[in-house]
């Protein structure tokens, strides 16, 4: 789960967690520029259009790299 998913159930429906551990994660993600401009570009271009530049934010050029086959999940995009 999101971290900004995780704070919402936090404050809204805590009676449904036992625990919540928040790492990594920020009360605001990104700006409205940047949103905005990647929701222009799905909407032009579909998943396809960001799915390059939304892994590398999320893998290191070192993971990147290694020998390993995509898995099928990241090719669908």
């Amino acid at each position: 789960m999101g971290g900004v998913t995780g704070m919402w159930l936090g404050i809204n429906a805590s009676y449904r967690l036992h625990k919540l551990v928040l790492s990594s994660t920020a009360a605001k993600i990104g700006n409205a520029d940047t949103w905005n401009a990647r929701i222009e570009a799905v909407r032009k271009g579909g998943m396809k259009a960001i799915a390059p530049a939304t892994m590398e934010r999320w893998f290191t050029a070192r993971f990147a790299s290694a020998s390993r086959k995509p898995s099928s999940a990241s090719r669908k995009w």
